[in-house]
Protein backbone atom coordinates (compact mmCIF):
# COMPACT_ATOMS: atom_id res chain seq x y z
CA UNK A 1 0.00 0.00 0.00
CA UNK A 2 0.83 3.69 0.15
CA UNK A 3 3.74 4.67 2.40
CA UNK A 4 2.26 7.03 5.02
CA UNK A 5 5.52 7.49 6.93
CA UNK A 6 5.79 7.48 10.69
CA UNK A 7 2.85 8.04 13.03
CA UNK A 8 3.77 9.71 16.34
CA UNK A 9 2.01 8.79 19.57
CA UNK A 10 2.73 10.80 22.72
CA UNK A 11 1.96 9.21 26.09
CA UNK A 12 3.13 8.67 29.63
CA UNK A 13 5.10 5.49 30.31
CA UNK A 14 5.37 3.91 33.75
CA UNK A 15 9.00 3.08 34.58
CA UNK A 16 10.82 1.99 37.74
CA UNK A 17 11.49 5.67 38.47
CA UNK A 18 7.91 6.67 37.90
CA UNK A 19 6.01 8.08 34.93
CA UNK A 20 7.81 9.76 32.08
CA UNK A 21 6.72 11.21 28.78
CA UNK A 22 7.72 9.43 25.59
CA UNK A 23 6.92 9.56 21.88
CA UNK A 24 6.64 6.35 19.91
CA UNK A 25 7.04 6.76 16.16
CA UNK A 26 5.44 3.85 14.28
CA UNK A 27 5.82 2.88 10.65
CA UNK A 28 4.43 -0.12 8.80
CA UNK A 29 7.24 -1.88 6.91
CA UNK A 30 7.80 -5.16 5.06
CA UNK A 31 10.24 -7.51 6.75
CA UNK A 32 11.12 -10.82 5.07
CA UNK A 33 7.99 -10.53 3.01
CA UNK A 34 5.82 -9.92 6.04
CA UNK A 35 4.26 -6.75 7.41
CA UNK A 36 5.81 -5.42 10.60
CA UNK A 37 5.92 -2.20 12.64
CA UNK A 38 9.12 -0.27 12.95
CA UNK A 39 9.02 1.65 16.23
CA UNK A 40 11.27 4.44 17.57
CA UNK A 41 10.72 5.40 21.22
CA UNK A 42 12.04 8.82 22.27
CA UNK A 43 12.23 10.08 25.84
CA UNK A 44 10.73 13.62 25.81
CA UNK A 45 10.24 13.98 29.55
CA UNK A 46 12.72 16.88 29.88
CA UNK A 47 11.06 18.73 27.01
CA UNK A 48 7.60 18.29 28.55
CA UNK A 49 8.82 19.47 31.95
CA UNK A 50 10.38 22.55 30.33
CA UNK A 51 7.18 23.19 28.37
CA UNK A 52 5.07 22.91 31.53
CA UNK A 53 7.44 25.23 33.36
CA UNK A 54 7.20 27.80 30.58
CA UNK A 55 3.41 27.57 30.62
CA UNK A 56 3.38 28.06 34.38
CA UNK A 57 5.67 31.08 34.07
CA UNK A 58 3.53 32.48 31.28
CA UNK A 59 0.43 31.86 33.38
CA UNK A 60 1.98 33.65 36.34
CA UNK A 61 3.07 36.52 34.14
CA UNK A 62 -0.40 36.74 32.61
CA UNK A 63 -1.90 36.90 36.10
CA UNK A 64 0.48 39.73 36.96
CA UNK A 65 -0.49 41.53 33.75
CA UNK A 66 -4.19 41.08 34.56
CA UNK A 67 -3.66 42.47 38.06
CA UNK A 68 -1.72 45.42 36.63
CA UNK A 69 -4.49 46.10 34.10
CA UNK A 70 -7.10 45.88 36.83
CA UNK A 71 -5.21 48.47 38.89
CA UNK A 72 -4.74 50.75 35.88
CA UNK A 73 -8.38 50.60 34.84
CA UNK A 74 -9.81 51.13 38.35
CA UNK A 75 -12.27 54.02 38.22
CA UNK A 76 -12.17 54.22 34.41
CA UNK A 77 -15.28 55.28 32.51
CA UNK A 78 -14.29 53.37 29.35
CA UNK A 79 -11.73 50.72 28.32
CA UNK A 80 -10.49 49.63 24.90
CA UNK A 81 -8.16 46.73 24.10
CA UNK A 82 -6.76 46.62 20.56
CA UNK A 83 -4.51 44.18 18.73
CA UNK A 84 -2.65 46.76 16.65
CA UNK A 85 -0.77 44.16 14.63
CA UNK A 86 -4.09 42.82 13.32
CA UNK A 87 -6.10 46.07 13.53
CA UNK A 88 -8.51 44.19 15.77
CA UNK A 89 -10.67 45.66 18.53
CA UNK A 90 -10.98 42.98 21.21
CA UNK A 91 -12.68 44.93 24.01
CA UNK A 92 -14.70 48.15 24.17
CA UNK A 93 -16.65 48.77 27.36
CA UNK A 94 -18.00 51.70 29.34
CA UNK A 95 -19.36 51.89 32.87
CA UNK A 96 -22.61 53.31 34.24
CA UNK A 97 -23.12 53.05 38.00
CA UNK A 98 -20.17 50.61 38.09
CA UNK A 99 -21.93 48.29 35.64
CA UNK A 100 -19.98 47.23 32.56
CA UNK A 101 -21.69 47.78 29.23
CA UNK A 102 -20.62 47.10 25.65
CA UNK A 103 -19.75 50.07 23.43
CA UNK A 104 -19.98 48.03 20.25
CA UNK A 105 -23.52 46.63 20.48
CA UNK A 106 -25.23 50.00 20.01
CA UNK A 107 -23.06 50.54 16.92
CA UNK A 108 -23.91 47.12 15.44
CA UNK A 109 -20.35 45.82 15.82
CA UNK A 110 -19.59 42.38 17.21
CA UNK A 111 -16.29 41.78 18.99
CA UNK A 112 -13.66 41.15 17.87
CA UNK A 113 -14.03 43.61 14.99
CA UNK A 114 -11.91 45.83 12.78
CA UNK A 115 -10.68 48.72 14.93
CA UNK A 116 -10.26 51.25 12.12
CA UNK A 117 -13.84 50.69 10.90
CA UNK A 118 -15.15 51.00 14.46
CA UNK A 119 -13.26 54.19 15.33
CA UNK A 120 -13.99 56.08 12.08
CA UNK A 121 -17.48 57.46 13.09
CA UNK A 122 -16.04 58.59 16.43
CA UNK A 123 -13.15 60.42 14.73
CA UNK A 124 -15.64 62.14 12.42
CA UNK A 125 -17.34 63.58 15.53
CA UNK A 126 -13.99 64.67 16.98
CA UNK A 127 -13.19 66.39 13.65
CA UNK A 128 -16.11 68.77 14.33
CA UNK A 129 -14.64 69.94 17.65
CA UNK A 130 -11.59 71.94 18.73
CA UNK A 131 -9.79 68.60 19.33
CA UNK A 132 -9.55 67.73 15.62
CA UNK A 133 -5.75 67.95 15.69
CA UNK A 134 -5.68 64.94 18.05
CA UNK A 135 -7.19 62.51 15.53
CA UNK A 136 -3.82 60.91 14.51
CA UNK A 137 -3.25 59.71 18.10
CA UNK A 138 -6.15 57.26 17.70
CA UNK A 139 -4.89 55.60 14.51
CA UNK A 140 -3.23 52.19 14.32
CA UNK A 141 -0.35 53.69 12.32
CA UNK A 142 0.47 56.27 14.98
CA UNK A 143 0.33 53.77 17.85
CA UNK A 144 2.52 51.22 16.05
CA UNK A 145 5.01 53.95 15.17
CA UNK A 146 5.05 55.13 18.80
CA UNK A 147 5.81 51.61 20.01
CA UNK A 148 8.66 51.22 17.53
CA UNK A 149 10.14 54.52 18.73
CA UNK A 150 9.97 53.38 22.37
CA UNK A 151 7.06 55.62 23.33
CA UNK A 152 4.96 53.12 25.26
CA UNK A 153 2.57 55.52 27.03
CA UNK A 154 0.91 58.84 26.25
CA UNK A 155 -2.19 60.76 27.30
CA UNK A 156 -4.46 63.20 25.51
CA UNK A 157 -7.58 65.15 26.39
CA UNK A 158 -10.23 65.72 23.75
CA UNK A 159 -13.81 66.84 23.36
CA UNK A 160 -16.68 65.20 21.53
CA UNK A 161 -20.39 65.83 21.18
CA UNK A 162 -22.65 64.11 23.68
CA UNK A 163 -26.21 62.92 23.00
CA UNK A 164 -27.52 66.35 24.08
CA UNK A 165 -25.17 68.09 21.66
CA UNK A 166 -23.11 69.51 24.51
CA UNK A 167 -19.33 69.15 24.45
CA UNK A 168 -18.00 66.28 26.56
CA UNK A 169 -14.42 66.42 27.89
CA UNK A 170 -12.59 63.07 27.95
CA UNK A 171 -9.04 62.13 28.97
CA UNK A 172 -7.56 59.02 27.36
CA UNK A 173 -4.38 57.23 28.47
CA UNK A 174 -2.70 54.93 25.91
CA UNK A 175 -0.51 52.01 27.03
CA UNK A 176 1.33 50.04 24.33
CA UNK A 177 2.67 46.51 24.97
CA UNK A 178 3.81 43.44 23.08
CA UNK A 179 2.69 39.85 23.57
CA UNK A 180 5.88 37.85 24.16
CA UNK A 181 4.43 34.70 22.66
CA UNK A 182 2.74 36.01 19.50
CA UNK A 183 4.82 39.21 19.19
CA UNK A 184 1.60 41.11 18.42
CA UNK A 185 1.52 44.73 19.62
CA UNK A 186 -1.44 45.75 21.76
CA UNK A 187 -2.95 49.03 22.93
CA UNK A 188 -4.86 49.48 26.17
CA UNK A 189 -6.83 52.74 26.13
CA UNK A 190 -8.27 53.95 29.43
CA UNK A 191 -10.85 56.74 29.24
CA UNK A 192 -12.04 59.09 31.97
CA UNK A 193 -14.74 61.73 31.54
CA UNK A 194 -13.70 65.12 32.96
CA UNK A 195 -16.70 67.21 31.86
CA UNK A 196 -17.79 68.11 35.40
CA UNK A 197 -14.30 69.28 36.40
CA UNK A 198 -13.68 71.18 33.15
CA UNK A 199 -17.04 73.01 33.20
CA UNK A 200 -16.42 73.93 36.85
CA UNK A 201 -13.01 75.35 35.86
CA UNK A 202 -14.55 77.28 32.95
CA UNK A 203 -17.22 78.74 35.26
CA UNK A 204 -14.59 79.69 37.84
CA UNK A 205 -12.48 81.37 35.14
CA UNK A 206 -15.49 83.32 33.89
CA UNK A 207 -16.31 84.44 37.46
CA UNK A 208 -12.70 85.58 37.98
CA UNK A 209 -12.75 87.54 34.72
CA UNK A 210 -16.07 89.16 35.69
CA UNK A 211 -14.70 90.06 39.14
CA UNK A 212 -11.59 91.56 37.54
CA UNK A 213 -13.73 93.60 35.15
CA UNK A 214 -15.89 94.86 38.04
CA UNK A 215 -12.73 95.79 39.98
CA UNK A 216 -11.44 97.76 36.98
CA UNK A 217 -14.77 99.59 36.67
CA UNK A 218 -14.80 100.38 40.41
CA UNK A 219 -11.22 101.71 40.26
CA UNK A 220 -12.10 103.89 37.27
CA UNK A 221 -15.22 105.21 39.05
CA UNK A 222 -13.16 105.96 42.15
CA UNK A 223 -10.57 107.90 40.12
CA UNK A 224 -13.30 109.88 38.34
CA UNK A 225 -15.02 110.65 41.63
CA UNK A 226 -11.83 111.85 43.31
CA UNK A 227 -11.01 114.00 40.30
CA UNK A 228 -14.43 115.64 40.42
CA UNK A 229 -14.37 115.96 44.23
CA UNK A 230 -11.10 117.85 44.15
CA UNK A 231 -12.99 120.72 42.50
CA UNK A 232 -15.94 120.43 44.91
CA UNK A 233 -13.62 120.51 47.91
CA UNK A 234 -11.67 123.55 46.69
CA UNK A 235 -14.88 125.62 46.37
CA UNK A 236 -15.92 125.50 50.09
CA UNK A 237 -12.29 125.80 51.19
CA UNK A 238 -11.98 129.04 49.21
CA UNK A 239 -15.21 130.25 50.85
CA UNK A 240 -13.84 129.51 54.33
CA UNK A 241 -10.65 131.40 53.56
CA UNK A 242 -12.72 134.33 52.22
CA UNK A 243 -15.03 134.43 55.29
CA UNK A 244 -12.00 134.32 57.56
CA UNK A 245 -10.54 137.34 55.78
CA UNK A 246 -13.85 139.27 56.05
CA UNK A 247 -14.16 138.40 59.75
CA UNK A 248 -10.71 139.77 60.52
CA UNK A 249 -11.62 143.03 58.79
CA UNK A 250 -14.93 143.32 60.73
CA UNK A 251 -13.87 142.34 64.24
CA UNK A 252 -15.93 145.17 65.80
CA UNK A 253 -19.00 144.59 63.60
CA UNK A 254 -21.10 142.09 65.57
CA UNK A 255 -23.84 141.96 62.95
CA UNK A 256 -21.36 141.08 60.22
CA UNK A 257 -19.66 138.48 62.42
CA UNK A 258 -23.03 136.83 63.19
CA UNK A 259 -23.81 136.69 59.47
CA UNK A 260 -20.44 135.08 58.77
CA UNK A 261 -20.92 132.58 61.63
CA UNK A 262 -24.30 131.44 60.22
CA UNK A 263 -22.85 131.01 56.75
CA UNK A 264 -19.89 129.03 58.14
CA UNK A 265 -22.29 126.78 60.07
CA UNK A 266 -24.25 126.07 56.90
CA UNK A 267 -21.00 125.52 54.99
CA UNK A 268 -19.73 123.15 57.70
CA UNK A 269 -22.88 121.00 57.39
CA UNK A 270 -22.30 120.70 53.65
CA UNK A 271 -18.65 119.80 54.25
CA UNK A 272 -19.65 117.00 56.62
CA UNK A 273 -21.97 115.54 53.98
CA UNK A 274 -19.21 115.75 51.35
CA UNK A 275 -16.73 113.99 53.67
CA UNK A 276 -19.29 111.26 54.50
CA UNK A 277 -19.91 110.73 50.80
CA UNK A 278 -16.17 110.52 50.13
CA UNK A 279 -15.69 107.94 52.90
CA UNK A 280 -18.53 105.85 51.48
CA UNK A 281 -17.12 105.91 47.95
CA UNK A 282 -13.51 105.27 48.99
Amino acid sequence: GKDVGYIDIKYRLLTKKGYKWVITSLKLVMLNGKRAFHAIITDINKYIELENKNEEEMGEKQREINQYKKALTFGADMIYEINLSKDLLEKATYYIDKKEKSMTEKMNFKLPCNYTEYITPFLEKVAQTKSSELIPYFTVEYMLDSFKKGKYEYSIEHTTRGISGKEVYIQKHFILTQNEKTKDIYALIIGKELSEQRYAQIKQQEELEEALEEAKKAEKAKSTFLFNMSHDIRTPMNAIIGFNDIARKNVDNKGKLEEIRNKLADLNLKEVKVIQLMNFMI
